[in-house]
């Protein structure tokens, strides 16, 4: 007697097809699970016999064999439980043949056969070929995710339940296809609410536009943190791509399982403290991600980066520059992405007053130095912008009215609309993604132009990455301003925010 059924595994954030192919034949009582398992599979041959004892149904008595198809590819979880227990009983006859064909079925078992949620449903449901699958049986508590990509499924909470509604009819649901967004859960701060402080928001809408890492140094209430909580409030909304994408590592981190995770277009704010594990910060043996990983399409905001330790801090050096980080297990690795806006704060020196007039900083230029080199030079390399904030005078309190976030994002909207339609044969999208080939073809200086910026080289001393960075933010001025062509007024302004570039912290 031999039965197959569909299911899935999840491989990073992408899911794999994988057919469990059951077999029972004549012999002495046993049951073993093959095809290059994992642990956790082998143990799964123990609750699934139990379960379907539990429920009140007969254990097929013979050989039973179990092979995990293909069975070159490491497999490992939970979630195979209840595929394997519906194969076994589609063998042995206590399902009906057709009943599961084109079934995929995903799912763990308790002992007492009840049906346990398992982690990464819709990454798999995303990264697999579905069109010969009619509907797809997961738990209850994952069917959310199934049933917002539009693809009929089937939530249970138990094996004996799985088996009477199979016997009866295929009482499928068919998931709504509209993406319903939901809302931001967070409370959105607003620009509104900040007095002062034009030149900062000013940098701070350069910088989401084109998408270019932003540090802040000023010194205990000058507002940097108001002001990078801002940020998220003036990000476009995601398109479904985008949305579907950071969906699918928030599935795989198990998120969408607590019920309080949605498929939804606001960007994602994650805050980093100092004492975050780097485990917690870049992923670990599990899943494999971390907060890179959960800002991905969002914002990584680290408060008092210079606070954190330098290994950390360099930890974060090849996901910035490759916009995603490598999860490797199992002799295999996994690219899980990783493409966030970088935002820090920083206390410029000991005192934190460095930038708040003569006078009132009381650190040498050594103790200066040596606060500003705990971000190291490749990470600071890295960070597009470096925007001191000066505490607000008195007078700006309640002077005139501020430009809400609102008003700000429509310029964003805009700008970026302009990036997208000028790179959109390309992968980057954005001003501060465009690699050195995009920046010589869209980002083309005029002699003045070039000759001012190689005067500016020449006094401060850029490195190669610190040039491009500087053309990168000048092509986003000059999209804000609606301009084709970059003029010496966007590299004079794109200079101004290369701070750690200048000679006082080198």
């Amino acid at each position: 007697m031999f039965s197959k059924v569909d299911t899935f595994y999840l491989k990073g954030v992408r899911g794999m097809s994988v057919e469990v192919e059951t077999d029972i034949s004549r012999g002495i009582p046993d049951f073993k699970i093959i095809g290059l398992c994992g642990v956790g599979i082998h143990e799964s041959a123990k609750r699934v016999r139990t379960a379907v004892l539990n429920s009140g149904i007969s254990f097929p008595k013979g050989r039973v064999t179990v092979n995990l198809s293909p069975a070159d590819i490491k497999k490992d979880g939970s979630g195979f439980d209840l595929p394997i227990a519906l194969g076994i009983l589609n063998a042995s006859g206590v399902i009906p043949k057709d009943k599961l064909s084109g079934i995929a079925v995903l799912g763990e078992l308790s002992l007492d056969g009840s049906v346990k949620s398992v982690r990464g449903v819709l990454s798999m449901m995303i990264g697999v070929d579905l069109s010969k699958v009619r509907g797809v049986i997961v738990p209850k508590d994952n069917l959310q995710e199934v049933c917002c990509l539009g693809i009929p499924a089937l939530g249970v909470s138990s094996l004996k339940a799985t088996v009477e509604i199979l016997l009866k009819s295929d009482s499928f649901i068919c998931g709504n296809k509209e993406f319903a967004y939901g809302e931001n859960p967070e409370k959105q701060y607003d620009f509104n609410d900040v007095f002062g402080q034009r030149d900062v928001k000013r940098a701070i809408e350069i910088a989401v536009s084109g998408r270019h890492n932003i540090l802040f140094m000023g010194s205990r209430g000058s507002g940097k943190t108001m002001l990078a909580k801002c940020i998220s409030g003036i990000m476009p909304e995601m398109n479904i791509d985008e949305a579907l994408e950071t969906a699918s590592v928030y599935s795989a981190a198990g998120l969408f399982m607590r019920g309080t995770q949605n498929i939804t277009s606001v960007r994602p704010f994650r805050e980093i403290y100092t004492g975050i594990s780097q485990t917690a910060l870049i992923g670990g043996k599990d899943s494999g991600i971390g907060e890179i990983n959960l800002a991905h399409n969002g914002v990584l905001y680290i408060d008092e980066i210079t606070e954190m330790k330098p290994n950390l801090i360099d930890s974060l050096r090849l996901p910035l520059e490759n916009r995603y980080s490598i999860f490797t297990k199992d002799g295999t690795s996994e690219k899980i992405p990783a493409d966030f806006l970088f935002v820090a704060t920083a206390n410029p020196c000991r005192c934190g007053n460095l930038f708040e007039g003569a006078g009132k900083c009381t650190c040498s230029r050594v103790q200066v130095r040596s606060r500003i080199t705990k971000i190291s030079s490749p990470i600071a390399d890295r960070i597009d912008m470096h925007i001191p904030v000066r505490s607000v005078k008195f007078s700006d309190f309640g002077k005139s009215k501020e430009e809400s976030s609102s008003d700000i994002a429509e310029r964003v909207k805009r700008t970026v609309e302009i990036q997208h339609n000028r790179y959109k044969t390309s992968c980057s999208g954005y001003n501060g993604r465009a690699d050195r080939h995009l920046i010589e073809k869209f980002c083309r200086l005029r002699p003045p132009v070039k000759k001012m910026l190689e005067s500016a080289v020449d006094d401060i001393g850029f490195s190669v990455r610190g040039v491009e960075k500087v053309i990168r933010i000048a092509r986003t001025i000059a999209d804000m301003d609606l301009r084709e062509e970059i003029n010496t007024y966007d590299i004079s302004e794109a200079l101004q925010y290369r701070l750690l570039d200048r000679k006082e912290f080198c």
